[in-house]
């Protein structure tokens, strides 16, 4: 069995989802919970250097997105993840593929198959399982 992939979130198929500045940002607060500017900034710089007016636009862009809540209590400002990183992921993903299969219903099906065939029987297997337990679900909910 293969190790579990992280997605990396800057690119969810060809339209990026963060950049890669707001990917790191994010990473910090799933990471941490609720964090002020001040420790992403911390956090960060120890991999990097940048400025902290930077890494304050970061976080106010991701809050004015909705990707991330505020908290203020006294001067300070706390900001939290809207969606743990597995809700986030899993949006982005319906997203992109509610858009794909949208316009292109066809080719983006005949590719899933065809990759899940060359890379990973066993997920293939389970397609075909998750296929036949909805349309039994389907034909139960037809015949009520």
């Amino acid at each position: 069995m293969r190790p579990k992939r992280i997605a990396k979130l800057s690119s969810l198929g060809s339209r990026p989802t963060l950049g890669p500045l707001e990917s790191q940002v994010m990473e910090v607060i799933w990471k941490q919970g609720e964090v002020t500017i001040r420790d992403v900034y911390d956090f960060i710089r120890q991999q990097r250097d940048l400025a902290y007016t930077t890494v304050m636009t970061v976080v106010h862009n991701l809050h004015r997105k909705g990707i991330l809540k505020q908290r203020l209590d006294g001067k300070t400002h706390y900001y939290m993840a809207v969606q743990s990183r597995s809700q986030f992921v899993e949006s982005k993903v319906g997203e992109l593929l509610d858009a794909l299969l949208e316009d292109f219903t066809e080719p983006a099906l005949a590719h899933l198959i065809n990759r899940l065939s060359k890379t990973d029987n066993e997920k293939l297997i389970a397609l075909e399982h998750l296929l036949a337990e909805r349309r039994a679900q389907a034909k139960r909910e037809n015949d009520v």
